[in-house]
């Protein structure tokens, strides 16, 4: 057993308590943060997969971003489809 000498400073580093919040306290924290520029995007998508390194985040990210404009022209359509009929219901 090795012994530390007496004149060595030691620090501790105790684990921040962390209070569970709702979808939406998550999502407005994420939100605030994001205007703050605290965190960015991968940030966010690297909590949810702890798995991908920040390369492979932002690699995905842009593939999401391109499968959503292809998608999102026809989901906005519907979605504009829907309003309209509300409107004249």
């Amino acid at each position: 057993m090795q012994l530390i000498p007496w004149d060595e400073k030691l620090k501790t580093d105790f684990a921040d308590i962390v209070p569970e919040l709702t979808q939406e306290e998550k999502r407005a924290d994420q939100d605030w943060k994001l205007q703050k520029n605290l965190i960015s995007i991968v940030d966010i998508y690297r909590a949810d997969n702890p798995d991908l390194d920040e390369d492979e985040a932002k690699t995905e990210i842009e593939q999401n971003k391109l499968d959503n404009s292809a998608l999102g022209k026809v989901s906005r359509l519907g979605l504009l489809t829907q309003q309209i009929g509300e409107v004249n219901d």
